[in-house]
C-alpha cells in the first residue's frame, strides 16, 4: 500500500509523540509541512489497514517501526509518501532538480555510475539510481548513512526494485523483500 499526501493538502493530523518531537525541533515552516504530511499519510495507511492509527517508535538505525505491519515514510518537495507492506519495504520520493553528477562517482557503484553517464538524462539517471538505494537501505533497515559504494541496485539479490512515475518532477521508488523460495 502507497499513500502520498501533498503538503497542500495537510489537514488535522493526530500526531504521535515521536512526530510531535521531530516537529518541535523543526525551524522551517516546509519541513514541518512536509513532516506533518508523512504524518497524514502514515495515519492513513494505519486507518485502512488497521481501522485506527497504531503507535510507533524508531530503531536506533533510525527506521520507524510500529510491530503491526512494515512501513517506510519519505518526503520530498511538495510531497510525503507513506509506503506499507506485511514484509520489509523501503520507499524513497525525490524531486528531480540538478544532480552533481561527481557525487554519483563518489558515492554509487562503478556500473551505477556508468549508467547514469551513458543515460540520455543524466539528472533522470542520477535521481533513479538515488531512489533505489535509499528505499533498499530503508527495506533492509539499515541507516541512510550507509556506504552507498558497497552495493549496486544492479545486483540486489532477494529483493525488488520498482521505480514508479507517479508524479511528474518527481523520482519514486519502493522496495520490497521477495519471499524466500528455498524454504
Amino acid at each position: 500500500m502507497l499513500k502520498i499526501v501533498k503538503i497542500s493538502q495537510v489537514n488535522d493530523v493526530i500526531l504521535s509523540p515521536e512526530r510531535e518531537k521531530k516537529l518541535a525541533a523543526l525551524k522551517n515552516e516546509k519541513a514541518r509541512l512536509l513532516s506533518l504530511a508523512a504524518e497524514q499519510a502514515y495515519n492513513e495507511v494505519c486507518t485502512e489497514l488497521c481501522g485506527r492509527i497504531v503507535p510507533y517508535h524508531y530503531a536506533p538505525s533510525g527506521k520507524p517501526e510500529n510491530g503491526e505491519f512494515f512501513f517506510s515514510l519519505s518526503h520530498s518537495g511538495e510531497y510525503a509518501l507513506c509506503a506499507a507492506k506485511k514484509s520489509p519495504v523501503g520507499a524513497d520520493i525525490q524531486i528531480m532538480r540538478r544532480a552533481d553528477i561527481r557525487l554519483a562517482k563518489r558515492f554509487f557503484s562503478q556500473d551505477e555510475f556508468e549508467y547514469i553517464k551513458n543515460g540520455k538524462n543524466k539528472e533522470e539517471a542520477f535521481f533513479e539510481i538515488w531512489t533505489m538505494k535509499e528505499a533498499y537501505v530503508k527495506a533492509k533497515g539499515g541507516s541512510i548513512g550507509e556506504d552507498f559504494k558497497n552495493f549496486s541496485v544492479f545486483s540486489l539479490k532477494g529483493w525488488e526494485l520498482r521505480l514508479l512515475e507517479l508524479i511528474q518532477g518527481y523520482k519514486l521508488c519502493v522496495c520490497t523483500k521477495l519471499p524466500d523460495k528455498s524454504l
